[in-house]
């Protein structure tokens, strides 16, 4: 068996094994919206889509940040919680929890709410969770945001199985926003033989 299969097979199970073992569980899938999703961003965001599944009926508390980091030419830059942030296009990034987490993930979105190709590893410690996410490319001038949520619910979860709600921090990049090319159909002198 490849190792690469073995890993998402192990992710599956662990993933699976993380829903079922929680009390009061439930793998309903939802297509409304979730009631609260914590933005660090400076926006309040008090509903979202959602078409996973999601917890039915268990309360959920905001995730206990530590820090939230861009790292940048090997140096650490602070973000802040709330506003979004001006940040380098070569940054990638750090994200500090002060609760050992079993399912979160950090993922980076771009402005139309698509997931930016991004490499990443979490490291999960008797107190704390701190997540590494390296994006492939930014582009200069564009708004992104980074969310901490779960990987198979909505919320995200603690070893005991306590229930946090997502976390959304938003920023922009630096640099001047690049112009997309002017399209060929419709421009004087073109035609087709």
């Amino acid at each position: 068996m490849k190792a690469w299969h073995r890993k998402l097979s192990l992710a599956v199970f662990s993933t699976l094994l993380a829903d079922c073992s929680r009390p009061g569980a439930s793998a309903a899938t939802d297509s409304a919206t979730v009631p609260s999703v914590v933005d660090h961003g400076g926006t309040t965001n008090q509903t979202a889509p959602l078409s996973q599944p999601r917890d039915a009926g268990v309360r959920s508390s905001p995730v206990p940040l530590l820090s939230v980091v861009a790292v940048v030419g090997g140096k650490d830059i602070s973000m802040p919680r709330s506003g979004a942030a001006l940040i380098d296009p070569s940054a990638s990034f750090r994200v500090e929890v002060a609760v050992p987490l079993t399912d979160g993930r950090l993922a980076l979105h771009d402005e139309r709410d698509a997931m930016v190709a991004s490499t990443g590893t979490a490291e999960v410690g008797g107190s704390y969770t701190r997540y590494h996410l390296v994006p492939e490319q930014l582009l200069p001038g564009t708004a992104y945001a980074l969310r901490l949520d779960g990987a198979a619910t909505h919320e995200t979860h603690d070893v005991i199985g306590r229930a946090y709600q997502p976390v959304l921090l938003r920023f922009r990049t630096r640099g001047e926003r690049r112009r997309q090319p002017a399209s060929r159909t419709g421009q004087r002198g073109s035609y087709r033989r």
